[in-house]
């Protein structure tokens, strides 16, 4: 698998720390590559590909692009206009459609999931994109203002909870493909907000997140630190 890490990012005022949190990875580009393979493969085995917060932006251009190869069934994991978007994307008889994804309740995961294994059975490409983002006009345009403390557990427990949540979910239908010739992948679209070198003069937090003994629990406990540190006013 490509993984390149477990959470999307926001980006604003008041997140030195908090960037590396909301992302433990860099921008993933999808390549030419990825769909070069899939052409020569079209004719052998039918490619399913699901795109997180695929109804606009970033994720909605990843899902164009994957409806735009006829080696791929394409699937938009949205919680808004899912179906709008899909349509949009469906015209000349392309493979695309749409599952409702919150990513903040479990039941929604879950129904995805159940979703991906009755029509499709199985999946090759999962796009982590879908995140929440606070006071950012550059995206939004002006938008009012939510204070720090207020955004730091809904937006840990969407883009780092959720989007793990969703991958542990899928994982059991993308091993499935391990033993075919498509390789299954996870791609994980973040910031370059997420880079190490934020933590100026923090060689403690870097040595957290690089340390060879960093398991997936601790991450966990990380994050609802940072979470419990901002809500208390320690950061």
């Amino acid at each position: 698998f490509l993984l390149s890490s477990l959470s999307n990012t926001i980006s604003h005022e008041r997140t030195t720390m908090a960037a590396f949190f909301f992302s433990f990875a860099t921008l993933i580009i999808i390549t030419q590559s990825l769909f070069a393979r899939g052409n020569a493969l079209s004719a052998k085995e039918p490619r399913v590909a699901l795109i997180t917060g695929a109804n606009k932006g970033i994720g909605f251009e990843i899902a164009k692009k994957f409806a735009a190869d006829p080696s791929f069934t394409t699937i938009l994991a949205c919680r808004t206009n899912g179906e709008k978007a899909a349509k949009e994307l469906g015209g000349s008889g392309k493979d695309v459609h749409s599952v409702y994804l919150e990513l903040t309740d479990d039941e929604s995961i879950a129904g995805c999931r159940d979703y991906v294994e009755k029509n499709f059975g199985s999946l090759d490409v999962l796009v982590n994109n879908a995140a929440i983002c606070f006071n950012d006009p550059t995206l939004y345009g002006k938008v009012p203002h939510t204070p720090f403390h207020q955004q730091a557990s809904i937006t840990i427990e969407t883009n780092y909870f959720g989007t793990k949540k969703l991958t542990e979910a899928l994982l059991p239908l993308m091993m499935l493909k391990t033993k075919s010739v498509s390789s299954p992948r996870i791609i994980n679209i973040a910031s370059s907000a997420g880079r190490l070198g934020i933590f100026r003069g923090a060689q403690d937090k870097i040595d957290m997140f690089t340390h060879n003994s960093l398991t997936i629990q601790d991450l966990d406990s990380h994050m609802r630190e940072f979470v419990q540190a901002v809500e208390s006013g320690e950061h």
